[in-house]
Formats: C-alpha cells, sequence, structure tokens
C-alpha cells in the first residue's frame, strides 16, 4: 500500500494535541479518498480508535469517519482544543 501524497492524492496529517487525523485532499484529485488504498488506511485508524476528518477544501464538505464509541461532536471538539491549545502556544491560525 503505497500512502505517499504525491501518488495517493491524500496527505495524512495528526495535528499536535490532537486524536483525530485530518486527510487533506489534493484539490487537482478530489475524489481520491476514495480509492481503495485511502478506504483500507481510514478503516486501519478507525480500528484503533482514531477519528479521520477528510477535508476536501473550503467548497466541499469535511466527511467525517467516527470510531466505534465515539460521535463527530467530539472529533470536532478535539480538532477544535488543540487548534485553541496550538494558539496559546504562539503557533499560527
Amino acid at each position: 500500500m503505497n500512502i505517499k501524497p504525491d501518488v495517493c492524492g491524500v496527505m495524512f496529517d495528526l495535528p499536535k494535541y490532537a486524536k483525530t487525523i485530518i486527510a487533506y485532499v489534493d484539490p487537482a484529485r478530489p475524489y481520491s479518498h476514495q480509492t481503495i488504498t485511502i478506504i483500507t488506511m481510514i478503516r486501519a485508524l478507525l480500528n484503533v480508535g482514531r477519528g479521520v476528518m477528510v477535508y476536501r477544501g473550503k467548497r466541499h464538505k469535511r466527511i467525517f469517519f467516527v470510531p466505534r464509541g465515539a460521535t463527530e461532536m467530539q472529533l470536532r471538539g478535539d480538532l477544535m482544543n488543540a487548534h485553541k491549545k496550538h494558539i496559546a502556544d504562539g503557533g499560527v491560525p
């Protein structure tokens, strides 16, 4: 399985302070997150209890993949809290 961003069209990121993974989709390949490789990766992350937010850019909705026992609101809260901590540490918004 090759998940290099230039090959698969998706870059996975774990923001500092967050438990939720963000998958950034290449705008030139807006459906690359629907390949079997990326779906397999997302399933593997869910199986270990990680949530995944697929970000397709400002014009598209974010897609949340929620692990068992969690909710979308918890994932959103996790990312929001991580962002607040990042800003409090002097990070760029």
